[in-house]
């Protein structure tokens, strides 16, 4: 509530446009065809014990798709380690792998101060930090990526997504007046609209095809 509350509202809300849910509805049929076709190869007859965790894989990479513009195949996305050897410079987890752990441990992440999860001799708070570490970095550069495609031709293939749309609304009035969002009030925003969306997107999935059958 209150001039902060609606200060972020205006300049989120023309995120959501038609074409950003035209993606969202295109890329979900995609990796939910995937996502059968995984389920049908595995054997006839065999029991699918892993559905929960399958949609949640789904509303994931669809997140990563309309929101950071991420495009993440259905075999990828079963790395739960998410360690390669070709990882882009500087950075120590894939993206994919640093906002599955940063999911999975938000509470955690949240709650420890970070040189503690930082400094602390415990494997699992330490990668809790280089996850954090990794998603902030990652969103930081594709901050400044989008910004370089709006000023090139690139912008009107690059921008649809929920990032790209945040981006594009960073401008100042004729005055110099600030208006926009800040990168890191961008990176808040599209932190909390994908903790919103990720796990009720996959409880309602798998709940319809726990109903369905």
């Amino acid at each position: 509530e209150g001039a902060a509350w609606r200060h972020h509202r205006k300049l989120t809300a023309p995120a959501f446009t038609e074409r950003n849910n035209l993606l969202v509805w295109d890329e979900t049929l995609e990796q939910a065809q995937a996502m059968l076709s995984s389920w049908s190869s595995s054997g006839g007859g065999k029991t699918i014990d892993q559905v929960a965790g399958d949609t949640m894989r789904l509303s994931l990479n669809v997140i990563n798709h309309a929101g950071f513009g991420k495009k993440t195949s259905w075999q990828t996305s079963s790395d739960e380690t998410a360690i390669h050897h070709d990882l882009p410079n500087g950075h120590t987890m894939t993206f994919t792998g640093s906002l599955k752990y940063l999911l999975k441990n938000v509470l955690t992440i949240m709650i420890v101060p970070k040189p503690i999860l930082k400094s602390i001799p415990n494997a699992r708070l330490n990668k809790c930090y280089t996850s954090y570490s990794e998603w902030g970095q990652y969103m930081r550069e594709m901050i400044q990526t989008k910004k370089t495609d709006l000023q090139t031709s690139k912008s009107d293939r690059t921008t649809t997504d929920l990032l790209g749309q945040l981006v594009k609304g960073q401008d100042t009035d004729s005055k110099g007046t600030r208006l926009a969002l800040t990168d890191s009030e961008v990176m808040g925003n599209l932190f909390v609209m994908m903790i919103a969306g990720h796990e009720t997107s996959a409880n309602s999935i798998a709940s319809s095809i726990f109903r369905g059958n």
